[in-house]
């Protein structure tokens, strides 16, 4: 499970959440994730190939990895009043 990192105000979650799932699908910011980071998303599989990547958590990793980047440099610093 991912976890809104804390300095989002209660507030902004939905907002947060929404922009996380947008940008896991535009192609740019995805690249631009794998040249920082040297994570690929993980590709469709299917049969057993799948299964082995469930059992190790190749999908919970690289949404752990995803979120946080994701946090730094597409939703950015927080405002501080």
């Amino acid at each position: 499970m991912i976890e809104i990192p804390q300095n989002v105000p209660d507030y902004m979650a939905d907002a947060w959440v929404s922009c996380l799932m947008w940008a896991v699908t535009e192609d740019k910011i995805v690249a631009a994730f794998s040249k920082d980071t040297g994570t690929a998303i993980p590709s469709t599989k299917g049969g057993i190939t799948a299964m082995i990547d469930k059992a190790c958590g190749v999908d919970e990793v690289f949404a752990h990895k995803f979120a946080k980047w994701f946090h730094e440099n597409v939703w950015g610093p927080e405002a501080t009043p």
